[in-house]
């Protein structure tokens, strides 16, 4: 009897690695706000789950740090895809998300994710 290799890692192509962020959020959309969570982030974008999605729309996207202060991205959405759990992801793109001249998306990974 043979056995097979194991299942082999494929590496990540993305041009930013994610990092694991579990943080309330609120979607802020034409039709009012609605509860979120992130489930990862990188310097270009937020992985979030709950509320709906419209794949393509512009987004507001108010994030609570562990420090208690709400910061809000605008971003795209760029796709939506279901959980296994049957909660619904969206990838938020951030797009001009810029707080006092630096990055907000790399500030928040600095302080909370890193």
């Amino acid at each position: 009897m043979t056995s097979s290799p194991g299942p082999t890692h494929t590496p990540e192509r993305r041009a930013h690695p994610r990092r694991p962020l579990a943080l309330d959020a609120r979607l802020l959309l034409a039709d009012g706000a609605h509860p979120a969570r992130t489930v990862d982030i990188s310097p270009a974008a937020v992985l979030v789950e709950g509320g709906p999605f419209p794949p393509g729309s512009m987004v507001d996207l108010e994030l609570t740090l562990p420090d208690g202060r709400v910061t809000r991205l605008h971003g795209q959405v760029a796709r939506r895809q279901p959980a296994g759990d049957g909660e619904r992801l969206a990838a938020v793109v951030a797009r001009g998300a810029f707080d006092s001249g630096g990055p907000v998306l790399e500030e928040i990974i600095a302080r909370v994710a890193g």
